[in-house]
């Protein structure tokens, strides 16, 4: 069986990445509310919600160097 896990520091590293904002840029006090719950969630390891979740799974194999295809 081959091993599908994630190093917790490698989903941890990922998830700051994909959840910190730019700087230069003005972003809704809404927007930035969510992204820093999300954030939270994952340096607390408690709470992540689905879309959270999903976007660590894309945002790892792309890490790994894997092409991800999104499509609805």
């Amino acid at each position: 069986m081959k091993d599908t896990g994630v190093d917790i520091v490698a989903l941890r590293d990922v998830g700051e990445k994909i959840t910190t904002l730019p700087d230069d840029q003005d972003f809704h006090p809404q927007v930035k509310k969510i992204f820093d719950a999300r954030l939270k969630s994952i340096k607390d390891g408690k709470g992540i919600d689905w879309g959270t979740g999903e976007a660590l799974a894309f945002a790892s194999l792309i890490q790994e160097g894997f092409h991800v295809r999104v499509s609805g």
